[in-house]
Parts: C-alpha cells; structure tokens; sequence
C-alpha cells in the first residue's frame, strides 16, 4: 500500500514539474511575441484567410515565427484556424479589425 501511494505522489509530481514546464514555455513564447513585426503577422494571416493557397504551416513560415508563437497569437487575439468558409469569414472581419487598432 505504502508503495502505491509513493508512486502515485511521485506521478503527480512529476505531472505537476511538466504542466509548470509547459507554462514556464508558454510564457516564454507570450513574451517573445512582444516582439514580433504584428503588421507583418496581420498581413500574412489575411493572406491565410483570403487565399486559398497558403496553408496555416506557410503562413508561419512567411511570419517569420515559431509555430507555437503563431497558435498563441491566434489564441490571443481569439482568430480562428481555417475548417469551414465562416472561418475564413469570421478571420479575415478580425484582421480587419486588428489592423485598423494597429494604425
């Protein structure tokens, strides 16, 4: 019995470094985003949105960022990853939005 709860608290443990080790990564790409040329990134992903030629993948690759970097901005700016027209719809009417804020 004593060694099942040692390796149940051992699992948790190790759960709980991961999950901080994920959130500590996180952060770190929330933070590298500050510096990311966001009219750039507004552009390539109205492309992303109006093309049907770019892929989510490239439009990373044109960005000039990480894949993680990209799926947190998305995240934050709550844009939506292209499966439907509405997507595309409700994606390009954000950018839109976002750029004006930005200029």
């Amino acid at each position: 019995m004593v060694r099942i709860q040692a390796k149940l608290l051992v699992g948790i443990y190790l759960y709980s470094q991961e999950e901080l080790h994920l959130c500590a990564v996180m952060t770190t790409y929330a933070q590298a985003l500050k510096h990311v040329d966001e009219e750039r990134l507004l552009n390539v992903l109205h492309r992303y949105y109006t093309a049907n030629d770019i892929s989510f993948e490239r439009a990373v690759r044109e960005a000039g960022i990480t894949v993680y970097e990209m799926i947190e901005y998305v995240r934050r700016k709550k844009l939506p990853i292209v499966w439907t027209e509405q997507d595309k719809t409700d994606g390009t009417r954000r950018v839109n939005m976002l750029m004006k804020k930005l200029a």
